[in-house]
């Protein structure tokens, strides 16, 4: 006696839920995201006043070709080649290594990116062609590194790594750091700067207390008619004591186990977290702002170009100190010297395995965000839009770069800490950008350097020298 079959939805349910992840992914990258990066060009066009620019039309249609070729074309061969949607949620079975993908690691997001800016430049617009684009770009960038790259990894291991390294970025990277490489490496293992008795005084200080001089001294003329003399001077000196309270409790913040487990004498072993300095730094601000009733935003504005350039020059002592460790690769950046944290931490052996010079890229990011917001506050626009779109390009960047950082992970992101504080920088960045007043503006006027600038910058050096270079008979202890 035959029975009757019963009817399988398990078939019918894996479609829907294919098709539900394509309608989404649609919605999101062919109607949220391009809707979102042409409000956000609008809205820099009105806070920066921007005028239009007739001669971004021409170049922009030749652009907008380019890159929708491009986006396009990635996307049919990763189809045809990978056997699969471009789609992370539906990704392609093979990894694809040809074509397109022989030059560009991830072409659809540059033809993308590419085809927005053209788009904005065919109306004429900088806000819709040049600073929009940027921040998709970098938006682009921490997505590949934060998420799409870890999973692609772990599903093609080896062969992904391979397949990286053979494209355009980086093959001029290579070129640029076998060049580099040596001297980066003699920088790195110089940790100790000076020994005077049982005092030892390490590299890592003086480029900090450096970083914190040029703020000081150029804050003068960046603030202008903004501080009165001696308000100037308070801020100045209130600014790097935050910072480095700020950054000394995150780091205890961070290592509450070893707190709890050794008690009082954890004090004694230095240690600093540069998003605690950050916090420090905004909170000081924020409360001397309201004090002297001044828009913190105002001050930021005038000084974010200046304090992006001391976090590379930090990023370049964290790089003689030996923390703020990358992951392992051969082609990396080896310390040797006895004193460096790596070293001291891990042994001589393990310690000196070649990684990844995250600080050196860090530092690179900080003068590219340093760049970025000298120049939108040369645009007198309205009050915070420099300073938030720094820290936005800086944040974005920041949640990529922390990916190749060797540190516990945390959530079900697997983040490290700093990529979970880099995408709630973000976040607030964006947000108040797209809250300010554009009728609010700064002053124009900007001062100048003179002797009292000259005396508070050597006396704030001088103090952060001896906070972030002082150690007690070896490194690593006060």
């Amino acid at each position: 006696m035959r029975t009757r079959e019963l009817p399988s939805f398990a078939a019918d349910g894996v479609l829907l839920h294919r098709l539900g992840v394509i309608l989404a992914y649609l919605l999101v990258f062919c109607v949220a995201v391009p809707l979102g990066v042409w409000r956000l060009g609008g809205r820099l066009d009105a806070l920066l006043h921007l005028p239009s620019v007739g001669a971004l039309r021409g170049p922009g249609l030749v652009l907008l070709a380019a890159g929708s070729a491009l986006f396009l074309s990635a996307q049919v061969w990763l189809s045809a080649a990978g056997r699969g949607l471009p789609i992370s949620s539906l990704p392609p079975a093979r990894l694809v290594a040809s074509g397109p993908y022989a030059w560009v690691r991830h072409p659809i997001y540059l033809g993308f990116t590419l085809a927005v800016a053209g788009l904005g430049c065919t109306v004429g617009s900088l806000g819709h062609g040049l600073l929009a684009p940027l921040v998709l770009g970098s938006a682009c960038w921490a997505y590949v590194g934060s998420l799409e790259g870890p999973v692609l990894r772990r599903r093609f291991g080896e062969d992904y790594r391979e397949v990286a390294r053979l494209g355009l970025g980086s093959r001029v990277w290579g070129f640029i750091w076998r060049r580099l490489r040596g001297r980066v490496e003699r920088l790195a293992n110089r940790t100790v700067l000076f020994r005077i008795g049982p005092t030892v005084w390490v590299t890592y200080g003086l480029f900090v207390a450096l970083g914190a001089f040029l703020t000081a001294l150029l804050g003068r003329a960046a603030l202008g008619p903004l501080l009165p003399p001696r308000q100037y001077v308070a801020y100045a000196i209130g600014l790097a004591l935050s910072a480095a309270v700020g950054a000394r409790i995150a780091s205890l913040a961070y290592n509450l186990t070893a707190l709890r487990r050794h008690g009082l004498s954890e004090l004694r072993v230095v240690g600093f977290v540069s998003w605690g300095g950050y916090l420090g730094l905004l909170g000081f601000t924020v409360a001397f702002g309201a004090a002297c009733r001044i828009p913190p935003l105002a001050l930021l504005d005038r000084l974010m170009p200046l304090l992006f350039l001391a976090m590379a020059l930090g990023r370049l002592g964290c790089l003689t100190y030996g923390c703020c460790l990358g992951r392992p690769s051969p082609n990396g950046v080896r310390w040797t010297d006895r004193d460096a944290k790596v070293v001291r931490l891990l042994g001589a052996d393990l310690g000196s395995v070649p990684r990844i010079p995250v600080q050196l890229l860090a530092a690179l990011v900080g003068l590219l965000a340093s760049a970025l917001t000298l120049v939108l506050d040369r645009c007198d626009g309205a009050v915070g839009t420099a300073a938030s779109c720094g820290a936005l390009f800086y944040s974005l960047a920041r949640l990529g770069l922390e990916q190749l950082r060797d540190e516990t992970r945390l959530g079900s992101l697997r983040w490290t800490r700093g990529q979970w504080l880099s995408a709630g920088a973000a976040g607030l960045s964006l947000v108040t950008l797209m809250s300010l007043d554009s009728t609010a503006t700064n002053p124009l006027q900007r001062g100048g350097v003179d002797l009292l600038a000259l005396a508070t910058a050597a006396a704030v050096g001088g103090l952060v020298f001896l906070i972030f270079g002082f150690h007690w008979r070896r490194v690593g202890r006060w």
